[in-house]
């Protein structure tokens, strides 16, 4: 990202001057989405537009589809468009909870830019994983263009749930 500095100048009633500069700081290049909204219906996940899309919508973009999300019982079935092929590395993650994605009271851990920059992916799977609430993923497309995090805000019982999403662009 960009740098930014500031500077701040104050002068008294006497006449005296003082001044202060700060930064340089570097603008996050990280996007987010929160309470994105999945049913059964609405199910395949978009990292590039950042939301989640009917199968009518998924087969006019397959391109940008990147994950399902699937409710599992034995008597649904799943309609995968076929030209959607996109790979992932997906890692589970259980033990972070970023600040800017949940409404959770005193979580003060936040994903930075340096931790999108610095995890390792390229060796986790492509696979369907059993994720749960309060829980979360790291992910990263095959042509290396996003990492994500995807994290699980809440579940229902019989189908769908909540996921909030910080993307970086790494290309």
């Amino acid at each position: 990202g960009k740098e930014v500095k500031f500077h701040f100048t104050a002068t008294a009633r006497n006449g005296r001057t003082v001044s202060m500069e700060m930064g340089p700081y570097t603008i996050s290049r990280q996007y987010m989405a929160r309470d994105i909204t999945l049913s059964r219906s609405r199910c395949y996940i978009s990292l590039q537009d950042m939301t989640a899309y009917t199968l009518e919508e998924a087969r006019e973009i397959p391109e940008r589809i990147d994950l399902v999300y699937l409710w599992r019982n034995k008597t649904n079935n799943l309609e995968v468009p076929e030209t959607m092929n996109r790979d992932l590395h997906i890692r589970k993650e259980w033990g972070i909870i970023d600040g800017h994605l949940t409404d959770e009271p005193d979580y003060g851990t936040y994903i930075d830019d340096v931790d999108f920059e610095t995890i390792q992916l390229a060796d986790m799977p492509d696979y369907c994983i059993n994720m749960k609430e309060k829980g979360g993923m790291w992910i990263e497309t095959a042509d290396r263009r996003y990492r994500a995090f995807i994290y699980i805000n809440s579940l229902r019982a019989t189908s769908g749930g909540v996921i909030s999403i910080k993307r970086y662009d790494m290309q």
